[in-house]
């Protein structure tokens, strides 16, 4: 997902990182012996045109819509969140919140510190020394992630994992609306396209692939 953010807009990464559901409704039917519904094909449909709709990119060079490099990558991710909500439920039934939550940032820990290069620890001193990148590294990565994390590993403990899951799905349009705000030229906070063409794709991709995930985990 990290990777997939670096090189792709915020909202379009994670729009596509947040069709899991899909994946999860896919691989409980052999594994579980699962079956959809009806509406929940349908809703599983409209995942994917959304997931497809918002993948797609212009071709500066040749004026051609196609996929990006790195989509499959947060297919990837996509899949792997949505095991990863399914295993959460399954060890919340026999472990403590604050046990499964410190395991589960233990192994994140000890994941990222593999895959990190050296000159990355340098380079973050050497950002850190700046005052707007370290506020906003310290509010959004070193405070706000793991609020969330917690409180979505609660809400998971405390009701239905397919529910938490359709909750959960919303976060796209919050991602697309908040980079769209700090893309506006008065603030230029980031750097997202602002086209009448782009934000209108965008808009309707992402409402699809909410509504589309909500149905499959509601219905």
């Amino acid at each position: 997902m990290f990777w997939g953010l670096k090189r792709e807009e915020a909202s379009r990464a994670i729009a596509i990182v947040n069709t899991n559901p899909v994946f999860v409704a896919l691989l409980a039917i052999p594994i579980l012996g699962e079956y959809l519904s009806t509406v929940q094909w349908l809703a599983l449909f409209l995942v994917i045109i959304g997931g497809t709709l918002i993948s797609l990119k212009r071709s500066i060079a040749s004026n051609i819509f196609g996929f990006s490099r790195y989509t499959p990558v947060l297919i990837g991710s996509s899949v792997c969140w949505g095991i990863a909500h399914i295993a959460a439920k399954y060890a919340l039934e026999d472990l403590p919140l604050p046990t499964v939550f410190a395991i589960q940032q233990l192994g994140i820990s000890l994941v990222l510190i593999c895959v990190t290069k050296k000159k990355a620890w340098s380079e973050l001193r050497s950002s850190m020394r700046q005052t707007d990148t370290c506020v906003l590294m310290i509010i959004g990565e070193a405070i706000l992630p793991y609020i969330a994390i917690f409180l979505g590993l609660m809400a998971i403990n405390i009701g239905p994992v397919a529910l938490v899951t359709s909750l959960l799905a919303t976060r796209p349009m919050f991602v697309f609306l908040l980079a769209s705000i700090l893309s506006i030229k008065r603030l230029r906070i980031m750097d997202e396209p602002m086209t009448k063409g782009t934000l209108t794709t965008k808009m309707i991709s992402i409402s699809m692939i909410v509504v589309g995930v909500t149905g499959l985990t509601t219905w």
